[in-house]
């Protein structure tokens, strides 16, 4: 299956890289999982795996792809699956760690990381370190409890101003889906995490089955964060909705505006006008109306409507810089709305105007949002 969408490939990458080991643009099916163990005795483990459906793994070979490399390195079982009707490589490799402290500096360390992946490796360069990178910005764990926050450098856009545009993906390239994640499950990309704990899970963000929390690209949590506890209620004990940072309700801005949804346990969705796009931040400078929906795992949520207004108000009559041999009329308009018009410097209509001397005019007309127009021009009569 082919990506036809440039723009969903840049973003499918970019959310996904520590889950796809890929630098390059998707051109098949693939996926990674992440199986994390917790023994009552303090020691972990950890496994990772890797697939590609086949047609896609050989042009990646035939590419000279860095991650290629990695999996054929001898470090990682490969075997042949089919699913969903299609044949895929899977590349598994298993990890073990005495301590909590020594998975957790796994997790979420880049350096220790790629020196975990390296390490015994049977061809230590063949590992890219460009493409490997931890999967988690933050662990908590123990012998009854799992938190952890996938990193954000993987998770989301690597845009200049570090947010996503929603410019970036339109309504129409989803399809009609209400996130980007179930389009991307579509598309054949797989993402699975899994935690086992040493008892029985009591709550957990994710899918609960005995001692195993799990997520897949469906149900992952727009802020990352995966949550699974053998004892207390943190999710459903949790009784306060999430913030909304950077716009305010029935907010007007005639400027891109960066937006946060924040939650103290757990941000489960973050939506724009119904969309989640698969992370809890997103800067928006496209002109329109906005529904910003944040909701928390306990389904707490906040709601925050505001307009984005960049287009200047415009001035029709005469064009700016030419000069007129007869009086002209003037006429002002906003998509929405003109806050005030001064035509030398004096108040005027807001809806039109009429000039009839000689002279040279200097025309200001402000919107509502505070976009500006400015019109020069001058009539100069025989």
């Amino acid at each position: 299956m082919k990506y036809t969408n440039n723009v969903i490939k840049r973003k499918t990458i970019a959310i996904f890289a520590a889950l796809t080991l890929m630098a390059g643009l998707l051109t098949g099916c693939m996926g990674q999982s992440m199986t994390i163990g917790i023994n009552a005795d303090g020691s972990c483990s950890y496994t990772l795996k890797f697939l590609y459906e086949q047609s896609m793994y050989d042009s990646l070979t035939t590419a000279g792809d860095g991650s290629a490399s990695a999996l054929n390195s001898g470090d990682f079982e490969k075997k042949t699956e089919s699913i969903n009707s299609k044949t895929y490589y899977t590349f598994t490799r298993n990890f073990s760690f005495a301590n909590f402290d020594a998975m957790k500096e796994f997790l979420t360390d880049d350096t220790s990381y790629y020196k975990g992946l390296t390490t015994g490796s049977k061809n230590p360069a063949s590992y890219e370190k460009s493409a490997f990178q931890a999967p988690f910005s933050s662990v908590a764990l123990d012998g009854s409890d799992f938190t952890g926050v996938l990193s954000q450098e993987s998770m989301l856009a690597s845009e200049a101003d570090s947010t996503n545009d929603i410019g970036e993906i339109k309504k129409s390239d989803l399809k009609g889906y209400d996130s980007v994640n179930a389009y991307y499950k579509e598309l054949g990309l797989i993402v699975e995490i899994a935690v086992t704990l040493p008892s029985a899970i009591s709550e957990s963000n994710g899918t609960v089955s005995g001692n195993t929390a799990s997520w897949n690209i469906e149900n992952l949590p727009d802020d990352g964060k995966l949550i699974a506890v053998t004892k207390g209620n943190p999710i459903t004990g949790d009784i306060t909705a999430p913030t909304i940072t950077g716009v305010k309700n029935k907010g007007l801005y005639n400027k891109k505006v960066n937006i946060k949804g924040i939650d103290d346990v757990c941000l489960k969705k973050f939506t724009v006008n119904g969309i989640s796009y698969g992370t809890d931040h997103i800067s928006i400078g496209k002109f329109g109306k906005y529904t910003v929906i944040a909701a928390d795992a306990n389904n707490n949520q906040t709601t925050v409507k505001f307009t984005v207004d960049t287009k200047a108000p415009k001035i029709k009559g005469i064009k700016y810089g030419k000069i007129s041999k007869k009086g002209i009329t003037l006429r002002f308009s906003d998509n929405m709305g003109v806050r005030s018009v001064k035509i030398n410097g004096k108040k005027a209509g807001l809806k039109k105007a009429t000039i009839k001397k000689a002279g040279k005019y200097t025309v200001k007309v402000t919107d509502i949002a505070g976009n500006v127009s400015v019109l020069k021009f001058q009539i100069k009569k025989r």
